[in-house]
């Protein structure tokens, strides 16, 4: 993404920040050179703590940029702070939750066979 810039937080408020939307403030809407639309895909976001889901959701919901966000997530591990997130973003049209089922034997077939060909 390039070189960014140094930010000095000077709000009270600023311990509660996560250090890294310190680095992606300059990158998400303030540099002209960035593009106008972007794919993020986040794995296992489960695992996120309450700080880093809300500056997710800052950035989901977010009209500055043209984001398609991705994530998965264990549906039997999900914590009420990722369901609130999900549900608030829902009610922008910012997100859709779609449950995925496990491969059936001849998808997986179906996958390795055109690996190998």
């Amino acid at each position: 993404l390039g070189e960014s810039e140094e930010i000095s937080c000077t709000s009270s408020s600023s311990s509660s920040i996560p250090s890294s939307s310190v680095e992606f403030a300059p990158v998400l809407g303030t540099k002209s050179n960035f593009p106008t639309s972007m794919i993020l895909f986040l794995d296992d976001l489960q695992w996120a703590g309450p700080s880093s889901l809300k500056l997710l959701r800052k950035i989901v919901a977010s009209k500055k940029l043209t984001l398609f966000f991705f994530a998965s997530v264990r549906h039997n591990e999900s914590s009420s702070e990722l369901d609130h997130m999900i549900e608030g973003l829902s009610d922008l049209n910012r997100a859709r939750k779609i449950h995925l089922g496990p491969l059936t034997s001849e998808s997986i077939n179906f996958m390795i066979s055109n690996m190998l060909d």
